[in-house]
């Protein structure tokens, strides 16, 4: 499944997570464990379906590892989440 890395957080304790926007409108949640940083607008591929240890590929084709925290979310969940307010 195709998404593009809609949130990315700021440096900090959550320096980490992420929000994919998926190619059926809704967002999966993920922190990052493995693999060089992400930026907002940036095109990722991967299962966003389930809550589990993951592997994403970017638009450049490198893989990284990821845990997916929580999937099929509105866009207000995942920017709280992203930020650390939940």
């Amino acid at each position: 499944m195709k998404g593009t890395i809609a949130f990315a957080s700021a440096e900090g304790l959550y320096s980490r997570r992420y929000a994919v926007l998926t190619e059926h409108g809704d967002y999966t949640m993920f922190e990052l464990m493995h693999g060089a940083p992400l930026t907002e607008g940036q095109a990722v591929t991967g299962d966003f379906s389930r809550i589990e240890p993951a592997i994403y590929c970017d638009d450049r084709g490198t893989e990284f590892r990821v845990m997916q925290e929580d999937v099929h979310r509105s866009l207000s969940v995942a920017k709280a989440w992203v930020a650390g307010m939940t």
